[in-house]
């Protein structure tokens, strides 16, 4: 593995935000940082095997909101804050 992508692996473990990296049709995850485990409640693995499934935790007056902002991702002009109710305790962040 080469150094940078050493130093990238010990970003997306260790810090606090959640980000991750799909495929333009949002049919495969390419990457997601370990954040994703601390505020959705699921592991990175179940986001993996199902891209789509993060939807189901964003906070159903948030909801609606983010699916209409996914056609602008590829556009890179994707900006947008929204709640999360974490599946393991429930709180919303």
């Amino acid at each position: 593995m080469a150094e940078s992508e050493i130093r990238f692996k010990q970003v997306t473990d260790t810090i606090d935000q959640v980000f991750w990296m799909t495929d333009p049709n949002k049919g495969q995850m390419l990457m997601i940082s370990k954040g994703y485990e601390r505020i959705w409640g699921s592991s990175v693995q179940s986001l993996l095997d199902d891209p789509m499934s993060f939807v189901t935790a964003i906070h159903e007056d948030d909801r609606q909101h983010v699916i209409d902002a996914f056609s602008l991702q590829v556009t890179g002009t994707y900006d947008i804050e929204f709640r999360v109710v974490s599946r393991r305790d429930g709180q919303t962040r």
